[in-house]
């Protein structure tokens, strides 16, 4: 380990400058950590504290503080300390600004709540707090919006031209889904109708000379009817009882094939 990390991690030193591997540089103030390995590091904002560890690997360099940022908040909490309960609201807001300059945010709403003391209509300071001037008030988002009759709606104020508005394209695309399914649904329906007519029109008939002969299902003898179709379950034998001498004509067809037969006695 370095000399100078070795020193570091041995006493806490105020306002130090970590510089990282990846580049970066932390200003905070490194602690004891207990362990060779890991350099702690101490951030304070807005009264509050927090320790970091980080790998002593990671830590390229500890400059003993104060830092540059150190040094301007030192710098900022003596001019703090001079305007003690003096000062105008100008004056309190342009701390409010090195302070929220510095990133401490908690440090900079203090400092521009004594500059509302100050002057309750310190433009400045009302809109650090994210306040806007509506009729002659300083108002929060919320109390602004309320004032417009907006309302909080999914996730943001809304007008309630704008609730109805989107209520009513929710509304529209459910239906429109529901319009979708349906349709989905007729044309499964009419595909199953189809398939089952054209199973039903395979099961077609011969007809010879006024008798009716059941016909086989797929590549039998489809015959296109010239008589009432009489339906038989199961195909029968063919059984013709012909006159003697004379002629018998049998025609057909199926999906492909047209045919016709003559058988002269």
């Amino acid at each position: 380990m370095r000399p100078l990390l070795a020193l570091a991690l041995c006493a806490a030193l105020s306002g130090d400058e970590i510089r990282l591997a990846d580049g970066s540089v932390l200003d905070g103030e490194v602690v004891p950590s207990g362990d060779p390995a890991v350099v702690a590091v101490r951030f304070t904002a807005g009264g509050m504290s927090a320790v970091r560890r980080l790998p002593a690997s990671e830590v390229v360099q500890v400059v003993p503080g104060p830092s540059a940022r150190q040094r301007s908040r030192d710098a900022l909490a003596a001019d703090e300390r001079a305007l003690a309960a003096g000062g105008d609201a100008a004056a309190w807001m342009a701390l409010a600004e090195r302070a929220r300059q510095l990133g401490d945010g908690g440090w900079a709403r203090r400092l521009a709540q004594v500059a509302l003391e100050r002057d309750p209509q310190c433009a400045a300071a009302h809109r650090l707090f994210g306040r806007s001037l509506v009729d002659g008030r300083w108002l929060t988002v919320a109390e602004a919006a309320r004032a417009a009759g907006k309302q909080w709606h999914d996730g943001r104020w809304m007008s309630p031209e704008e609730i109805a508005e989107q209520e009513a394209e929710r509304v529209r695309r459910h239906e429109e889904r529901l319009a979708s399914l349906q349709r989905r649904a007729e044309l499964a329906e009419a595909e199953r109708r189809a398939r089952r007519a054209e199973s039903e029109a395979d099961a077609s008939y011969t007809y010879v000379s006024g008798v009716v002969v059941p016909g086989w299902r797929t590549g039998g003898w489809p015959v296109a009817p010239a008589l009432p179709l009489l339906a038989c379950p199961r195909p029968a034998p063919l059984v013709l009882a012909p006159a003697s001498g004379g002629s018998l004509t049998a025609a057909g067809r199926s999906s492909n094939a047209a045919w016709s037969l003559t058988w002269g006695w």
